[in-house]
């Protein structure tokens, strides 16, 4: 309910992040997201949306950039249907355990 409600997702991460589940979430609901460049989140959001860890000016700047963008939220949507789909999920799977 409350993401529905939601114009952005801030993913403000101070530590590496092995998966980004929040990340994943907001973007699968269409919302555009912010975070910090840390562990897999730079393989969900381009890099144009990502910022170092603890600066918080630069965070808010994207933020603010973002703010109720629909075509970012799209992109989003479509970045993890892709990413989440079983044949892309297989075909991750068969390179590591071929």
């Amino acid at each position: 309910r409350l993401r529905a409600g939601a114009a952005l997702a801030l993913v403000p991460s101070r530590l590496s992040e092995s998966f980004g589940l929040s990340c994943a979430e907001a973007m699968a609901a269409g919302l555009p997201v912010a975070a910090t460049r840390a562990g897999a989140l730079t393989e969900l959001l381009p890099d144009e949306d990502l910022v170092a860890s603890g600066d918080a000016a630069a965070l808010g700047a994207v933020a603010r950039r973002l703010w109720g963008d629909a075509d970012a939220g799209e992109r989003n949507a479509r970045t993890v249907a892709e990413a989440a789909a079983p044949a892309a999920v297989a075909q991750a799977l068969a390179g590591v355990y071929g």
